[in-house]
């Protein structure tokens, strides 16, 4: 990406920078999906083992959960690369647009991703996943209802989800629809359906068997 910027944003070539840009990520989600399917798999055969111990079954990778995992892993890459993308388009229009340089802009923003994204990630699919495959394994043995549990400090929303009760197959929230609890100063409207956690960027929310 460094090396694009240094061959078209010399010149403001913005145009050609985001057509490689788009490029490069259509083709990095690959890379992306093959680094992190096998640590999916690792993660998802040890949690439905803990999920299916919860209520006495038989957890561990099947071929319906590595057809599950398969999908995770597809969406979590393209959702990796595209939010890639999106942040280098915008730091580079946000550099032109004050003046600044957009090279110097985007050699930031690769050290900013050095320093925090790989916790942020690990955090985020550690949570998303688990809660992910634990949902498909109690699904598979019959539960029918799942409880939100929090851990620690927690922000409002997660607090208001507490003990909440939900179909295995319903949402806690749905897309798009405001949730403002009392304590929150302003809404949440979340992006996707709200099935289980995380709830948010830093949440550490998960589900259990209701």
């Amino acid at each position: 990406v460094m090396k694009a910027a240094e061959r078209n944003l010399q010149s403001r070539d913005v145009t050609d920078f985001n057509m490689f840009l788009d490029q490069h990520y259509r083709e990095f989600s690959g890379v992306v999906e093959r680094s992190m399917k096998p640590i999916l798999y690792s993660l998802g055969d040890l949690v439905s083992e803990d999920a299916a111990n919860e209520i006495d079954q038989e957890g561990g990778l099947d071929p319906e959960l590595e057809q599950f995992l398969d999908g995770y892993t597809k969406n979590m890459a393209a959702d990796y690369s595209g939010s890639s993308k999106g942040q280098l388009m915008s730091v580079v229009a946000l550099a032109l647009a004050a003046g600044a340089n957009p090279i110097e802009a985007l050699s930031q923003r690769f050290g900013e991703w050095k320093e925090r994204r790989p916790e942020k990630v690990a955090l985020q699919h550690t949570v998303e996943a688990s809660n992910a495959v634990a949902k498909k394994t109690w699904q598979r043995h019959g539960i029918t209802k799942l409880v939100w549990r929090t851990f620690g400090k927690n922000c409002p929303f997660c607090n208001a989800l507490d003990g909440q009760i939900a179909g295995i197959e319903a949402n806690f929230i749905d897309k798009d629809t405001d949730f403002h609890p009392s304590g929150a100063a302003s809404a949440f409207r979340p992006s996707r359906n709200v099935s289980h956690g995380p709830l948010h960027g830093g949440c550490d929310c998960a589900v259990v068997p209701g």
